[in-house]
């Protein structure tokens, strides 16, 4: 039997290697939106008290499972130090995740970068740039 015959042979279902449990821990999600992106600011007053400790319990005592925590990376990037995030922003969002994680709520984080900045990134010449962002 040729390779290409084998490798036909063992058709696998989209959820092989994936356990029950794994896919349990998806199955009630909540959008933590307006925190970590599509904020009217990002500063370490708005990341503090936009979403707590107590709400995060909150969501955790309702039965979700899992947050989907939206993360523009305009913040986490300094200008004045490509190769570096912005050590402020960066612990906020650690924070946050360690919160979330503390609760035992999985957590899938959803780069989310604004219109203007996926815009400069098209129309920049610093392929830099981008893949310092993105990759």
């Amino acid at each position: 039997m040729s390779t290409a015959s084998s490798m036909s042979n063992k058709q696998t279902t989209p959820t092989a290697g994936v356990g029950d449990a794994r896919f349990a821990r998806l199955a009630r999600g909540i959008n933590l939106s307006h925190w970590f992106a599509q904020a009217p600011r990002y500063d370490k007053a708005h990341f503090e008290a936009y979403n707590t400790l107590d709400d995060i319990k909150l969501i955790k005592s309702i039965g979700f499972s899992h947050v989907r925590f939206t993360l523009n990376p305009v913040p986490l990037l300094n200008e004045r130090e490509p190769d570096r995030l912005n050590p402020e922003v960066l612990q906020s969002v650690d924070r946050a995740l360690d919160m979330i994680l503390g609760q035992e709520l999985a957590v899938i984080v959803d780069p989310h970068p604004e219109d203007d900045f996926k815009l400069s990134l098209r129309d920049s010449d610093d392929s830099g740039r981008a893949s310092t962002t993105c990759g």
